[in-house]
C-alpha cells in the first residue's frame, strides 16, 4: 500500500513496477516473500 502511493506519485504505471518487484521476489528469493521475511526474523 505504501509502495503504491510512493510509485503513484512518480508514475502512472505504478502497477507495472509493483508487478516487476513481486515477480523478482517470487523468482529469486528463496521461499518467496514469506521465506524472505522469515529469514530476516531468524537471522536478526
Amino acid at each position: 500500500m505504501v509502495l503504491e502511493f510512493a510509485l503513484g506519485g512518480i508514475t502512472e504505471r505504478w502497477q507495472f513496477f509493483l508487478g516487476l518487484i513481486l515477480l523478482a521476489v517470487v523468482l529469486f528469493a528463496r521461499g518467496g516473500l514469506m521465506g524472505l521475511l522469515a529469514g530476516k526474523v531468524r537471522h536478526g
